[in-house]
């Protein structure tokens, strides 16, 4: 992290400027300066900085508090929609922070959050199924009761096609056209988690106040 040094805005440090001591002539000055420096610093800070914390914890654990009903721990469904939520947070107290941050280092941040935000939706195969429905057609359904020898329904069959696969051989290419969009779907995926990594391995360490 020392190699991460970042310039201050300007302004941060006035903050925690106090009288300097020895500028403070004769007994009386110097002895106001103690009361004031330990009445603003050992009474007023701490009691600030406690209400100051506990509130922002509060906060904190409303503001996460929505993910604990639907992250299970059976399965990874929601990390990405977690890793989102927490990449906005920062990119929120990095703009409001007291450090300067870069450019580059801010839209990196911007594009990670659009990535987790993709990769959670997880609707990759989407673009390419709907160029698929515009070659065959949209799949068309319809079930079939399947009677008993009582003549009730023992069970249904579902037949579904599509209007411009109407032959055997065009059958055949449609199903398997079908899981190439599918197969394209999963590439785009997996780039998106490649270029995930390859954003943090060049910027994590550099977001921070």
């Amino acid at each position: 992290m020392l190699f991460n040094s970042k310039a201050m805005k300007k302004g941060f440090e006035d903050r925690f400027e106090d009288e300097d001591p020895e500028s403070s002539h004769g007994p009386i000055r110097k002895l106001l300066y103690k009361v004031n420096h330990f009445i603003k610093w050992e009474i007023l800070y701490k009691i600030e900085n406690f209400f100051h914390i506990h509130k922002e914890r509060f906060g904190r654990m409303i503001a996460w508090a929505r993910f604990v009903q639907y992250s299970y721990d059976f399965d990874a469904h929601t990390l990405y929609d977690i890793i989102a939520f927490k990449l906005i947070r920062v990119y929120a107290a990095l703009s409001d922070g007291n450090a300067i941050q870069e450019n580059e280092d801010m839209n990196a941040l911007k594009e990670a959050i659009s990535v987790c935000e993709r990769l959670s939706k997880d609707t990759y195969n989407r673009k390419y199924l709907e160029e698929h429905d515009k070659k065959w057609g949209k799949l068309e359904e319809e079930t079939i009761p399947q009677p008993d020898k009582d003549g009730g329904v023992r069970s249904y069959l579902m037949n579904m096609w599509r209007n411009n696969a109407n032959t055997p051989e065009l059958e055949q290419l449609e199903r398997k056209e079908f899981v190439i969009c599918y197969e394209n779907g999963e590439i785009d995926r997996k780039a998106d988690i490649d270029k995930l990594a390859e954003i943090f391995k060049n910027h994590l360490a550099r977001w921070w106040d």
